[in-house]
């Protein structure tokens, strides 16, 4: 689970969510992962097609195991 000092202002971040899943068309669980990612400047791993696309457009190195 993510440390309850990560959401440190959920005011804030409840607005940030509901942006973010609006602008990448993501549900609520796949958007907490991308929001966090980028207010930490961390790299996200998934397979997940939607969170991927996202996650690129966002500017965020992603992880895979691609063997590409």
């Amino acid at each position: 689970s993510i440390p309850n000092r990560a959401f440190s202002n959920p005011g804030l971040q409840n607005t940030r969510l509901f942006t973010l899943a609006t602008q990448y068309g993501l549900s609520a669980y796949d958007t907490t992962y991308l929001e966090l990612a980028l207010r930490r400047g961390l790299p996200l791993a998934c397979q997940d097609g939607g969170l991927r696309t996202a996650a690129e457009k966002a500017g965020l190195f992603w992880l895979s195991d691609d063997k590409a």
